[in-house]
């Protein structure tokens, strides 16, 4: 299911939140696959839409086809046909729904359908209009994609990115599929100006983006991948420095927060790494451990804690100490945590911290975390949970507040604090991590964008429509 809610956390234009288990056909194997388009859909639409040409709903058409085709093109062994009778494996259809903007789901005697809904031509309230034919492409991709038999990816770059039941990117199963690296390209219908790069630095596939403040000025640590770790001086923009780099293998990185740290996770376990001398980048700690699914660095009463999941299991460890790593808890809960798949969020209540864990078939398990003491399952009604997967910083520049977050093929910027404006987009990149840098008197959303490198986008008082090409 793709949902149309825009949320204060993941400036999401376009969700996917689709139950469905299992999904699909399940078999990488060659196939087959016809589609009917519903022969009655585009005739309503026209009746309730007389405005718009038949040129435009022919262009809707395309959308759809060209929504098959990103599977086919990427995929030799599908092979899509459209049928024009009863004869069919997905029939294609409208809805009409309150929030889905589309929904994959299977009838016995039907087989697969496909159903996309059109409210109105109109940009609804958060800006977005269905009628724009490169998000019908988008959804139709996607529900394809549950057809074909996938599930929901945590992350927000992948096609098949969903908020119900996801998995982590990481071990997302695609049964052998090519996945499509398709996003919403054509923001017309969507609204906001489109964001200018003002830097652009290339030459690694960055896989995560942090900056730390060493003795008074901010450096940029790019992680990427095989090629290590990197640091580098942006003090000028437009001529960048390499200080160091670590060339063991880096996933993820999280700053430790004042301190010139970095913590940096490989597929068996975390290291944190000194950058006191951003020329000299020195080992401070290692922890190893098996088969972890998630984790997370949270600040509990003022110490920072990694915390890992893995089936049934919770562990906590304690980096105050960057040269000193100890485990300062754990707890074993095949009951809960046996169908574990990632940390769904964070949460703060009556100065208690929580970790909110997504057990799969036992839904949402809560867990109050302590520095000292083991993990403890809890059953508190938590508000305001800051949702770890979701690619979105916040900043204040003179007394405004800016959001900048990507879902779906594009990044945002927003203006406000509850009542959010969008300030313009930036479409084109897969952006896989985010975080803020301060040059003098300049603030730049400094992304990482995957095989495209790292971009600098200015947030500020000049405005969108007045950032120019670095």
């Amino acid at each position: 299911m793709t949902d149309k809610s825009l949320t204060l956390v993941s400036m999401a234009t376009v969700m996917v939140v689709m139950v469905a288990a299992p999904y699909g056909m399940q078999s990488a194997d060659a196939q087959v696959i016809t589609y009917r388009i519903h022969p009655d859909i585009f005739t309503e639409l026209q009746d309730r839409y007389p405005d718009y040409a038949e040129d435009y709903w022919e262009s809707i058409k395309e959308a759809i086809r060209d929504g098959i085709s990103a599977w086919t093109e990427g995929n030799p062994g599908i092979i899509a046909t459209p049928s024009h009778d009863d004869r069919h494996d997905v029939l294609i259809e409208w809805i009409d729904s309150e929030y889905a903007w589309g929904v994959e789901y299977h009838d016995s005697s039907l087989g697969y359908r496909i159903g996309i809904d059109f409210d109105s031509p109109e940009p609804d309230v958060y800006g977005a209009s269905l009628t724009n034919p490169d998000i019908v492409r988008y959804v139709m991709a996607h529900e394809l994609g549950h057809v074909l038999g996938m599930g929901h990816s945590s992350h927000e770059g992948h096609l098949m990115y969903g908020t119900a039941n996801p998995t982590p990117d990481r071990t997302f199963d695609d049964l052998g599929y090519t996945v499509p690296r398709l996003g919403i390209t054509n923001f017309d219908n969507i609204g906001g100006n489109r964001l200018e790069v003002s830097f652009h630095l290339q030459g690694y596939h960055v896989h995560d983006i942090a900056v730390v403040d060493i003795n008074g000025t901010e450096y940029v640590v790019a992680s990427t991948g095989d090629d290590g770790l990197h640091v580098l001086d942006m003090s000028d923009s437009d001529q960048p420095e390499l200080m160091d780099s670590y060339d063991e293998p880096s996933v993820d990185i999280w700053p430790l927060n004042g301190q010139p740290y970095v913590v940096q996770m490989y597929p068996n376990g975390f290291r944190v790494l000194d950058l006191s001398d951003p020329s000299n980048i020195t080992l401070a700690g290692t922890a190893h451990y098996n088969s972890v699914l998630d984790s997370v660095l949270i600040d509990v009463d003022g110490k920072p804690l990694v915390i890992t999941v893995s089936k049934g299991l919770i562990q906590q460890y304690d980096v105050s100490d960057p040269y000193d790593i100890r485990r300062s808890g754990a707890l074993s809960d095949n009951f809960n945590l046996l169908g574990v798949k990632h940390i769904h969020g964070v949460a703060h209540k009556d100065d208690s911290t929580y970790i909110l864990v997504d057990a799969s078939f036992d839904g949402i398990q809560t867990y109050l975390i302590h520095p000292d003491r083991n993990p403890a399952r809890t059953w508190e009604d938590l508000d305001n949970v800051k949702r770890v997967n979701v690619i979105h910083e916040v900043v204040e520049i003179d007394d405004v507040i800016y959001h900048v977050g990507y879902t779906q093929g594009h990044i945002g910027l927003y203006e406000g604090e509850s009542d959010l404006e969008v300030v313009g987009r930036l479409v084109g990149y897969m952006a896989l991590g985010i975080d803020i840098l301060r040059v003098d008197d300049t603030v730049y959303a400094v992304i990482a964008v995957g095989p495209d490198g790292i971009l600098g986008v200015h947030i500020g008082d000049e405005g969108a429509s007045k950032w120019t090409v670095g």
